[in-house]
C-alpha cells in the first residue's frame, strides 16, 4: 500500500500470524498503532510505516517481535522517550526513527543491538551524550545522528 494517499486509522484487525511485510509507507494514516500489531503479527520481518501521522509514543510491543530485521518510522509525529524494548529483536539490522519528536537520551540498550547495520534517528530532540559503547556496534554501517541536543 506504498505510497496511496490512503488514510484514516490501521485497523487491528489487519494482523494475523502469518503476516511477514508490512510496507505502508508515504500515505497519510494516523492515530496511534494497534495492539495486535504486537500480539497478532509476532512473525513481521519488515516494517516500514514512513512518511504517514502516526502520533503517541512508540510501543514497547516492538520487543515481542523477535524475527524484526527492519523497522522503519520515519517522518511521523512519534513523541517521548524511545522504549528500550526496541532494541530487543535479535535480528534487527535497520532501524530508522528518524523525523519525528522523539527525546530524552538515548537508551543505554541502544548499544547492546549489536545486529545493527543501520541507525538514523537524526532530527529529533535527543540530548546527552553518545556513550563510547556507540563503538560496540561491529556491524554498524550507517550512522545518521544529525539535528538533535546530542554531545561526545
Amino acid at each position: 500500500v506504498v505510497n496511496n494517499k490512503m488514510n484514516g486509522t490501521i485497523p487491528g484487525e489487519l494482523f494475523h500470524p502469518t503476516l511477514k511485510y508490512l510496507d505502508m509507507d508515504d500515505n497519510d494514516f494516523h492515530g496511534t498503532l494497534p495492539s495486535e500489531m504486537f500480539t497478532s503479527s509476532i512473525n513481521l520481518m519488515n516494517i516500514d510505516m514512513g512518511g504517514n501521522r502516526f502520533e503517541g509514543t512508540i510501543p514497547a510491543g516492538f520487543g515481542n517481535l523477535d524475527k524484526l530485521k527492519l523497522l522503519r518510522m520515519n517522518s511521523n509525529n512519534f513523541i517521548g522517550k524511545m522504549p528500550q524494548e526496541l532494541f530487543l529483536p535479535p535480528s534487527l539490522h535497520t532501524l530508522n526513527c528518524s523525523n519525528n519528536n522523539l527525546n530524552e537520551s538515548l537508551p543505554d540498550e541502544l548499544y547492546g543491538a549489536t545486529s545493527l547495520r543501520v541507525l538514523n534517528l537524526a532530527s529529533n530532540n535527543f540530548s546527552g551524550t553518545i556513550s563510547n559503547k556507540i563503538g560496540d556496534l561491529k556491524y554498524l554501517q550507517e550512522l545518521k545522528l544529525q539535528s538533535n541536543q546530542l554531545e561526545g
